[in-house]
């Protein structure tokens, strides 16, 4: 997708028709789906995820996969996890974990896949998992957008937030050009360190041959002598 649109409440089917309607000029595809951030609970460790409940028409917005082998969306009572915080908690496929929201509900989950994700630690669910254990209807406050070729992406994204209700647009290639910022500054650092300790290893080396080589002077002429 290109734009993520936060709304400050969730959207109805009437809500969404109308948000459809009303940007279809710059839109090739668009998907709702609930997200919020909650904690995660497995072998006495808790870490801050962000929770995404969505069904199978998330795949035409996001590609799932480990490796080369691709994922399939989540049932009732499964969950994908992102590879980063499957690592640090060690959590593996077919794991149970627990998830408590901000009002401290709890709900268990099954990992059915751990997907390549490297910004962010997100936990995708099935609306129904919502559904059968908070015995709520997910609001639909999340809107991924794909525009059409022929259209600027910011300036959609400038049309978009004019909508009523529209809290907050983020265009994927400004995150994008952000995080790569971010990794081209830390490539820096880590050139200037590789380069500050090669210059002390031979600083060290010169000084300890230079040691050496006066004390072996020294020794062949109290051998001469």
């Amino acid at each position: 997708y290109d734009i993520e649109v936060r709304f400050g409440e969730g959207m109805n089917p009437e809500a969404q028709q109308e948000f459809r309607s009303e940007i279809a000029r710059y839109v090739d595809k668009i998907g709702f789906a609930h997200q919020t951030s909650v904690e995660m609970d497995f072998d006495n460790q808790t870490k801050d995820v962000i929770l995404i409940a969505s069904d199978k028409s998330m795949e035409q917005f996001m590609d799932f996969h480990t490796g080369d082998v691709s994922l399939r969306m989540p049932g009732a009572g499964e969950a994908l996890l992102s590879v980063g915080i499957a690592d640090k908690m060690g959590v593996s496929v077919g794991d149970t974990v627990t998830i408590r929201d901000p009002d401290m509900r709890c709900m268990t989950v099954t990992i059915s896949g751990i997907y390549d994700n490297h910004v962010n630690n997100y936990i995708i669910i099935h609306p129904q998992t919502i559904q059968d254990q908070w015995n709520e209807t997910p609001e639909l406050q999340m809107a991924y957008i794909s525009i059409k070729d022929d259209q600027d992406a910011h300036y959609a994204a400038t049309r978009v937030a004019t909508y009523g209700g529209v809290m907050n647009v983020t265009v994927n290639n400004d995150l994008a050009a952000q995080v790569n910022s971010m990794l081209d500054a830390l490539n820096l650092v880590v050139v200037t360190v590789v380069i500050c300790a090669g210059l002390l290893a031979v600083t060290v080396l010169y000084n300890l041959t230079n040691i050496n080589i006066t004390e072996r002077i020294r020794e062949i002429a109290t051998i001469k002598v």
